[in-house]
């Protein structure tokens, strides 16, 4: 767990990207999923705008993206991208992960990826009252494009890191992330099977702290 955090506020830069990994550590709650959903979009203490149970999908979506940033192993891997991707190593490292975590999908869940990924469309569908504007429409092109769905191939992660380089000021730099994907993929996978499971156990030891 990570000590000392300000879950308060965001710092980082651009919205992160790892869809995947968030909807699955909402652990089948549907506000919790809510809440990881929405969780950009909703700067500083806003959060204390939405019900109890969203609100702590919200502040777990910030300890997600804290503990990212800051696990060694994640900082290793952003130096190696950095001088390849700079700023946007953070990025390109969450869709890697999301590509991992969908290659290694059985050893995390019991549940047939296609089948959690129709029910996390589903259930989002329900939620759109809480999202912004953007959000709908990201949700929207999520679900026609089935984002979720294809981050197994490295065709799909090639096509979301284009379309991201595209929405992002200076994102061109992503259209190089494939190949630092393919060059690294042995290295981040190994880094990926220990930290997803300690992520797992951070965040739903720390889940417990954000109730009401």
């Amino acid at each position: 767990m990570v000590h000392g955090l300000n879950l308060h506020c965001s710092g980082n830069t651009f919205a992160r990207m790892n869809y995947l990994a968030h909807c699955y550590l909402a652990f089948g709650n549907p506000d919790l999923l809510a809440g990881q959903f929405i969780a950009d979009d909703v700067k500083g203490r806003k959060f204390e705008n939405f019900p109890d149970a969203i609100r702590r999908g919200i502040l777990l979506h910030r300890f997600v993206d804290h503990f990212t940033d800051t696990w060694p192993g994640c900082l290793e891997i952003r130096a190696k991208l950095r001088p390849h991707l700079g700023l946007f190593s953070g990025i390109a490292l969450d869709v890697f992960f999301d590509h991992i975590l969908a290659l290694e999908w059985d050893t995390h869940s019991e549940l047939e990826k296609t089948t959690f990924i129709q029910q996390t469309y589903e259930t989002l569908s329900g939620y759109e009252g809480h999202m912004t504007e953007k959000r709908k429409y990201l949700f929207h092109k999520m679900v026609e494009a089935d984002w979720l769905g294809r981050y197994d191939k490295i065709e799909g992660i090639s096509l979301t890191l284009t379309q991201m380089s595209r929405r992002i000021p200076g994102g061109e730099i992503l259209l190089k992330a494939t190949d630092q994907l393919e060059e690294n993929k042995k290295f981040i996978t190994e880094v990926f099977k220990i930290f997803f499971p300690q992520l797992i156990y951070a965040t739903q030891t720390k889940l417990d702290t954000f109730a009401p």
